[in-house]
């Protein structure tokens, strides 16, 4: 009897607990959407390059803090783009002048709905760390299907870039491979769904710089993992990647052999 009691009391004692809320749900997709958000880039170079016999070594580190909002357009999206800050360390052949007039830079994309970007727009003047950052802007929407990314998704894509470095206009051709995760995971308090990407790419340009005009052309290959939000935005983002160049001097007949190393990441700070 008086375990029946005893029972019945641990029966009405559960019956007044308030039941636990839901786990909240889990995102579905992974689709760029307008928004706003603040983004801190940080940029490793290792460059060897041969010339006259003698390899030349350099190591640079750049970093920089970059506010973006993202607007719909006919195009599918307009993204306005400011650099707050921005810093350089080593061998990066950037004056502090340079660096110091970085600050308040903008720069305008022209975005469809799967995250191409189609162009860019932004001061010039033949600051190379402005060139170094123009190619950064597009990591800040990732390309990715129109309708967006699910889970264990996968998918190909090749794009065509133009852009600059070193002052001397550029072309870009890169073929990736991408793999969705197969589940939705936490980071940082935010739900992202982590994407791995293998790409391979094509580089080839021409133009005058110090009165000498130069050609390039190489290949490269880099392996990006991006942990990207519900609004289609990259909370966490890590890429290596390994750029094999040939820089030619018509004028001299020379060639000049270069390998440059490249770590970059990227993160949301808000």
């Amino acid at each position: 009897m008086r375990t029946a009691a005893l029972m019945a009391i641990h029966v009405l004692a559960a019956c007044g607990r308030p039941a636990p809320p839901p786990a909240p749900a889990l995102p579905e997709t992974a689709r760029l959407t307008p928004t706003r958000a603040r983004f801190h880039l940080v940029e490793h170079r290792h460059v060897e390059q041969r010339y006259l016999g003698q390899t030349i070594t350099t190591d640079a580190v750049t970093r920089a803090t970059v506010s973006i909002a993202i607007d719909s357009a006919p195009t599918g999206f307009a993204v306005d783009a400011i650099v707050d800050s921005a810093a350089v360390s080593g061998d990066a052949g950037v004056t502090g002048e340079a660096v110091a007039s970085v600050a308040g830079a903008r720069f305008r994309l022209a975005v469809s709905p799967d995250g191409t970007v189609l162009s860019v727009t932004g001061p010039g003047g033949g600051n190379p760390l402005l060139d170094q950052l123009a190619l950064r802007m597009h990591e800040l929407v990732p390309r990715m299907p129109a309708g967006g990314v699910v889970a264990g998704a996968t998918w190909t894509d090749t794009t065509l870039t133009s852009a600059r470095t070193a002052g001397i206009p550029i072309s870009l051709r890169v073929y990736g491979r991408h793999t969705g995760a197969a589940a939705w995971i936490e980071l940082d308090g935010r739900h992202v769904l982590p994407l791995t990407s293998e790409t391979d790419y094509t580089l080839s340009g021409e133009g005058e710089r110090s009165g000498q005009w130069i050609t390039m052309a190489g290949t490269g290959a880099s392996h990006l993992q991006r942990f990207v939000g519900p609004d289609g935005l990259v909370a966490l983002g890590v890429r290596d990647d390994t750029l094999r160049l040939t820089i030619e001097l018509p004028g001299t007949g020379g060639l000049i052999p270069l390998t440059q190393i490249r770590t970059d990441t990227l993160r949301r700070v808000n």
